[in-house]
């Protein structure tokens, strides 16, 4: 079977070849891939440019989107991502006749994008709240993504929109946990906003009431309270609600899983236990932080999705009840003993 981005790396390779083809100089273009994974190289002397070749899904006809890699003695020295062709072809060719990466930026806007916009974002809001020089910053880079965090004291807001085909938005955490997200293409309010999050520590609540285009949620208000904890709890709660009701009718069980979980919640396991999934699998447990790591101790619940029965293990794989998909006094017990666990 020959999948489209083979079809998309045939048709580059095929204009790689005709775009420098009155060259005098013997440049090498390659093809090479298997199934979806496709690229294209276009070498000369120490200068490479590795192209490689995808399907773009956001349009009606079959468009191929390409991530360029530009290379020198096989160290990559710039990213770009672009849907156009003509630009491939030129940049690749101005590349491997030994122009620098500043000269790339000059002439085209897709060249390590991502890093140039944070960097953009960056100045601009030091330009305007000098305080923030006061933060710590991360930036991690891979191919042409960079992911950019400014942190202070235990708040951080970490950049979610760039403000290409999207708002400039920033996600806002405490105690590394997300809270809420602020989308704000001003970046004269955006700085001012983060001004009085990390520096300032204004309360959710007040940033809230300054600014009416902000909008926090329950979340927000439990860390607020001083009960973050107990908030991200009763979250995580609300989100295995969610999953198990995204399911239709061939979940046969569906509802009774549902109806287990309120019960449980009821009993004011949600504010004491953490909850999660595996695949179909209910987990529970003392876990700080979502996402289990070796070592914690969780129960979880396989649930038949044909008939009314379930079993619960503990961490260690042992069964610990089986029988139908139902509150007991026996399962209460063990959910009790394991909210008496220290959070870890």
């Amino acid at each position: 079977m020959k999948f489209n981005q083979e079809y998309i790396a045939e048709n580059l390779y095929k204009k790689l070849n005709e775009h420098v083809k009155n060259r005098k100089e013997l440049i090498n273009i390659s093809i090479e891939g298997l199934g979806v994974h496709w690229h294209c190289m276009v070498a000369f002397q120490n200068r490479a440019c590795k192209i490689h070749c995808f399907e773009d899904y956001n349009q009606g006809n079959l468009k191929g989107e390409y991530l360029m890699s530009f290379k020198e003695f096989n160290e990559n020295k710039a990213w770009g991502r672009t849907h156009k062709i003509e630009e491939v072809l030129t940049s690749s060719a101005i590349w491997i006749s030994n122009k620098g990466v500043n000269f790339l930026y000059q002439q085209y806007e897709f060249v390590d994008w991502d890093k140039r916009r944070v960097n953009f974002i960056e100045n601009e809001f030091l330009k305007y709240e000098s305080k923030l020089r006061n933060v710590t910053t991360k930036k991690d880079y891979w191919s042409d993504s960079c992911d950019y965090t400014m942190m202070y004291k235990n708040r951080s807001c970490r950049l979610s929109g760039y403000g290409k085909n999207e708002p400039v938005s920033f996600n806002f955490q405490w105690d590394k946990c997300r809270l809420f997200e602020v989308q704000q293409n001003d970046l004269t309010l955006m700085a001012k906003v983060i001004k009085k999050w990390l520096i300032d520590e204004i309360q959710p609540s007040v940033l809230e009431h300054q600014f009416d285009w902000i909008k926090i949620n329950n979340l927000a208000r439990y860390y607020e309270n001083g009960e973050g904890l107990k908030g991200e709890f009763i979250e995580s709660w609300n989100n295995i609600e969610r999953f198990y009701g995204q399911f239709d009718d061939r979940f046969k069980t569906k509802k009774l899983v549902i109806n287990l979980i309120r019960e449980l919640r009821q009993k004011g396991f949600d504010e004491t236990l953490r909850a999660g999934q595996s695949v179909y699998i209910f987990m529970v447990s003392r876990s700080r932080r979502h996402g289990l790591v070796v070592g914690q101790n969780f129960i979880k619940f396989v649930f038949n999705r044909e008939e009314d029965e379930m079993t619960v293990n503990d961490s260690a794989g042992q069964q610990i009840l089986s029988g139908e998909i139902k509150f007991s006094t026996k399962l209460e017990a063990v959910l009790n003993n394991i909210s008496k666990e220290e959070i870890s």
